[in-house]
């Protein structure tokens, strides 16, 4: 080389390294590459100046693509490369015109990184220089180059790890799933402007008409999302006209897989290491942020559901009444679930009651068939029942597409079900439904306290023989008729001969008597009616708003029945006594001359009734 090609070259090399200055965020490698090409024209007559950078530099970083482009950059293939290797010194046959010379940008193991090629104003003049000078140029071109492309990957990395801290921040600070979304996709449009992203997601409630999220098909088990999806592992796949690669990320949490992220970027553009690195460590962020907002929002659901459960609960525990019970918990379960229509269906012997306050709905045909469908799954062991669309089958369609229902147990004795309907489909969730269970079972153990009151209410007020009420129920309703009422009948009825059944028969038989007797007594009341069991074997019964009249003729009828359908065949005989409105009476008088008839009907005979008609 002479020395004045040694000189020139070192002029080269100080203007190119003199000029090579770190600017801030200057991602614009045209930028740099038009200071390369105007030093090179300074000391050469060049008319165009153009780089052929080789593809393998994308495998670290697909950013560099948005750098790396401009009319003056072009792209390297491996297979491309060996067309190259010829001398550097010669020739146009290896060259497209208008370009005459080239460089061949080697790193230290002789890799070809890339082509510099120039047209020159002179086209003798290149031939001026040796081989030599013009190989040293290369070498002085490839080390700017280098140092270029390296200062971007540290400014990209920069802009990378710095757009991550700022999406990172944004997504930590909301507890909002589509706002989460929104800030993943600046953050990747930011960086990666000329790609196309988009998220298939496994919650409806997540979809946003203003940001691009679909709901993952699971019908198609071949697709990449599903693929991503099912194994939380990044996927690859290339369109079929080869237009277009694509990236399927999974949104990995550590509970859980919430959805894929799709990355698409023309053939052009080659997803690099740390592409796929920056992409995994922002779904990361993002997934964790997913899980913590569910986390967030499942929480305030146990919340709300324990203090529904609390609630509900106090409530029933104030209601002493089965019918209160029923009133509350059927208002209660529609507005909590925005039901249409709630039942609730007790068992009574083989009989299945549906409570009067329940929708009406269920007085429906369809609605008892419905009942009745879930009767028959209820009793063959079935915990509970969660129907999003009823409707789809043509054997359960009942006019209604939501339902949910479970049992009312005690330990395991199901005394009964409870049902909610809507005519939306998949109106409730399964968290509902959850919950739904929940309340149920309070409730069955407030309808079993409230039923076992009431049992132990009526074994207090009902005599254990005949199954009437006890003389002291029936002392405190009279007087509570005489203060209210207008009027009031009183029949004393004793059995003629009582003893000489018991005698005859025995006491075994004579108890018999005394229960036919009483459940004929008992089908002929009705609403207010009272009979009770006043001692031995009397029996009185009272008719609050009743007058002497109908008291009598009431009494004529069990004579007439009870001397016909007892077994063995026994008589009564009654005496009958009324009350009216002011006068001043009590039970304790009423009993005083229901006894005086009774005497009366005894001594003309027995086997007959008699009403009071003295003073």
């Amino acid at each position: 080389m002479q020395e004045k090609e040694r000189i020139l070259l070192l002029q080269i090399k100080c203007d190119l390294f003199d000029s090579f200055e770190i600017i801030p965020d200057q991602l614009d490698f045209d930028f740099y590459l038009q200071k390369m090409k105007n030093i090179f024209q300074k000391y050469f007559s060049i008319n165009d100046f153009h780089l052929i950078i080789h593809k393998r530099l994308f495998l670290e970083n697909q950013y560099m693509f948005t750098v790396l482009t401009g009319e003056n950059i072009s792209y390297l293939e491996d297979w491309q490369a060996l067309s190259y290797f010829s001398d550097t010194s010669s020739d146009r046959d290896h060259l497209e015109s208008p370009f005459e010379k080239k460089f061949l940008l080697k790193d230290l193991k002789g890799d070809l990184n890339g082509v510099i090629v120039l047209q020159f104003a002179d086209h003798d003049e290149y031939s001026f220089y040796s081989d030599d000078f013009w190989d040293a140029c290369a070498t002085i071109g490839y080390q700017y180059l280098k140092n270029v492309i390296e200062l971007i990957v540290v400014q990209l990395r920069n802009k990378q790890l710095e757009t991550l801290q700022k999406a990172a921040r944004q997504i930590n600070a909301t507890l909002d799933v589509k706002r989460i979304f929104s800030c993943l996709f600046t953050a990747l449009r930011d960086l990666y402007p000329h790609s196309l992203f988009r998220i298939y997601i496994t919650h409806d409630e997540w979809l946003d008409k203003e940001l691009p999220i679909l709901f993952l098909d699971f019908s198609s088990d071949k697709s990449p999302e599903i693929d991503a999806f099912k194994t939380g592992e990044i996927k690859r796949r290339e369109a079929n006209d080869s237009l277009y690669q694509f990236l399927y990320i999974p949104l990995k949490g550590r509970q859980g897989i919430y959805g894929v992220l799709e990355v698409a970027t023309s053939n052009g553009e080659l997803f690099g290491r740390e592409d796929i690195h920056f992409m995994s460590r922002l779904s990361d962020i993002t997934s964790q942020a997913i899980e913590n907002a569910q986390l967030y929002q499942e929480s305030k659901k146990w919340i709300k559901n324990l203090q529904i459960v609390t609630e509900v609960s106090r409530h029933l525990n104030t209601k002493l009444r089965v019918l209160d019970i029923g009133e509350y918990f059927i208002e209660e379960l529609k507005r909590s679930f925005d039901a249409e229509g709630v039942a609730i269906c007790l068992k009574v012997g083989d009989a299945t009651k549906v409570f009067d306050s329940s929708s009406p709905y269920f007085f429906t045909i369809s609605g008892k068939g419905l009942l009745n469908f879930i009767n028959r799954l209820i009793d063959k062991g079935r915990e509970g029942i969660l129907v999003g669309d009823l409707s789809r089958d043509a054997t359960t369609n009942y006019g209604i597409c939501s339902l949910m229902s479970a049992p009312l147990k005690q330990e395991n004795n199901i005394f009964g079900f409870i049902c909610i309907v809507d005519h939306r489909s998949y109106h409730f969730t399964f968290e509902e439904f959850k919950l739904f269970q929940s309340l149920s079972h309070h409730a069955a153990l407030a309808f079993i306290n409230a039923m076992l009151r009431d049992e132990l209410e009526k074994m207090v007020i009902t005599d254990y023989l005949t199954k009437l009420a006890t003389r002291t129920y029936l002392d405190k309703k009279m007087e509570e008729s005489m203060s209210n009422d207008r009027k009031g009948a009183f029949i004393l009825i004793d059995i003629d001969n009582f003893k000489r059944i018991n005698d005859r028969y025995g006491h075994q038989v004579g108890d018999q008597v005394l229960q036919q007797i009483a459940s004929i007594i008992k089908s002929h009341l009705y609403g207010t009616d009272i009979a009770a069991r006043w001692g031995g074997e009397e029996i009185v019964v009272y008719l609050p708003n009743r007058g002497l009249q109908e008291g009598l003729e009431l009494a004529e009828q069990l004579v007439r029945r009870i001397e016909k359908e007892t077994r063995p065949q026994a008589t009564i005989s009654c005496g009958v006594s009324s009350w009216e409105e002011g006068t001043r009476d009590s039970p304790r008088k009423l009993f005083r001359r229901a006894d005086k008839a009774l005497y009366q009907a005894k001594a003309l005979g027995k086997n007959r009734a008699m009403a009071y008609t003295g003073p």
